[in-house]
This record gives C-alpha cells, structure tokens and sequence, in this order.
C-alpha cells in the first residue's frame, strides 16, 4: 500500500492524540499501521471524534510538551 510507504519513510517524530469515545476504526487502523511508524507517541483523552474540542486544554498541553520535547521551535 502506498500509505505504508509513505509511513516508513517519516523520520520526525509524530504524535496522535485520541479520544477515548472515538471512531472504533480509528484505533483498528492503529494496529494495523503503528509498526510501520519510525517514531509515534499515542495519547489518549477523553472525548470522541472532537477531543481537540472536548478536551482542548488537555490536548493542547500534550501538543505543547511534544514540540518542545521534539525540538519543535
């Protein structure tokens, strides 16, 4: 597949935030593709779909401690 691909080749570090209540083909599609990633951190919060929304301070405090761990400037 050509995602796979694509996924192999990332070298920067990346994030995914999900909420708790989401999509179950979210985190299927998770398993599936998680191995192919060089460098992934997963955060779960609560929320669904929109947990940027439900959960924004949350999510924003993750984000922020990512860039900053990542070099992010």
């Amino acid at each position: 597949m050509q995602c796979i691909g694509a996924i192999k080749e990332l070298i920067a570090p990346c994030q995914l935030i999900l909420g708790n209540q989401g999509y179950p083909f979210v985190k299927q599609n998770l398993e599936k593709y998680i191995n192919y990633y060089n460098h992934l951190s997963v955060i779960n919060v609560e929320g669904g779909h929109h947990c940027h929304m439900q959960s924004s301070k949350e999510c924003y405090e993750h984000i922020q401690a990512f860039m900053v761990q990542s070099g992010a400037r």
